[in-house]
């Protein structure tokens, strides 16, 4: 039999206990504090040095799994006590030697013992490999075939790679390849609100399959005077290159910034791109969603000198 603080326990074991004896045992070297709460009750307050892993979650035992070591006790508590109860039966099972605060933290501030807003101990979840980045951009890659036909693709992974230089990733299956491939150049547009469908809809059909899916999309062309590529009558803003490079391997297509044609539609009065008036898109990829990008909340290369 173990003793912790005068508690008599075995190994794998629940204990409840009061908030004065709680209060101790988190002081302790090598317990861990858990609270099983939501990240939102986390945030309006909790024990100093909780580790937040909400047992509603559908994967709490997992993510408990992957944070707390089973050869160090575990302090865990919740609102009232009943979630951390739950939660300490799991854990339990799986080796864990637990102490579970009677009455949670209703109690603990009740009696007068302190909590924080720092939500530094937030516990992280790893996702592994995944292609999870904000904001992913909705690039509209506009080309066009031998037969001068505007094919148009949409593109996520791709951005400003040097001040004269953009990079995608695009595999050479796509017609949008082979056809920037023969010309030489493309157009790169910004997906916005009002084209949502459009945009989303030359994501999912193939050029390959519909060759006249730039015009299923419900848009026009107007050719480029920089480049031998279309611009894209309904998008505002875009891009317009030269190609420089290819690679099959790797899927990067790198061009050359010519140009970027706006129309007068998103100026503001200062004669520069109002990205109000734009509304440009971004891709969640982890809810498969688009968003339009938000307001302005800041000055950049200038707030930051506050910090100097």
């Amino acid at each position: 039999m173990l003793s912790f603080f005068g508690i008599n326990l075995s190994a794998a074991s629940i204990k409840d206990v009061d908030c004065k004896t709680f209060s101790k045992l988190i002081t302790a070297p090598g317990v861990q504090l858990v609270d099983c709460r939501t990240a939102e009750e986390y945030a309006e307050g909790h024990i100093e040095g909780a580790i937040l892993i909400d047992y509603k979650l559908s994967d709490f035992r997992e993510q408990a799994l992957g944070t707390l070591d089973k050869s160090r006790n575990v302090a865990i508590y919740c609102r009232s006590g009943r979630r951390s109860r739950a939660a300490a039966e799991i854990l339990a099972a799986e080796g864990y030697t637990l102490f579970n605060l009677q009455g949670g933290i209703l109690s603990w501030t009740e009696e007068g013992y302190p909590i924080t807003t720092n939500t530094n101990d937030m516990a992280r979840k790893n996702f592994g490999v995944k292609t999870y980045l904000y904001p992913q951009p909705v690039l509209i890659i506009g080309t066009y075939d031998e037969d001068g036909t505007p094919d148009a693709m949409n593109a996520a992974w791709g951005g400003i790679s040097e001040s004269n230089r953009i990079s995608i990733c695009i595999s050479e299956d796509h017609k949008t390849t082979k056809n920037l491939l023969q010309t030489k150049a493309f157009t790169v547009s910004v997906g916005t609100k009002s084209q949502m469908v459009a945009c989303d809809y030359v994501g999912i059909v193939s050029g390959n399959d519909v060759p006249d899916k730039f015009a299923r999309a419900g848009w026009h062309a107007t050719k480029s005077t920089f480049v031998n590529a279309p611009l894209i009558d309904e998008l505002p803003l875009a891009i317009e290159c030269k190609l420089i490079d290819y690679n099959p391997e790797t899927c990067i297509l790198q061009g050359e910034i010519v140009n970027v044609a706006a129309c007068e539609c998103i100026l503001g009065e200062d004669g520069k791109i109002d990205p109000a008036k734009l509304e440009a898109i971004s891709y969640d990829p982890v809810h498969h969603k688009y968003l339009v990008i938000g307001e302005a909340m800041g000055n950049a290369f200038s707030d930051g000198k506050q910090l100097k």
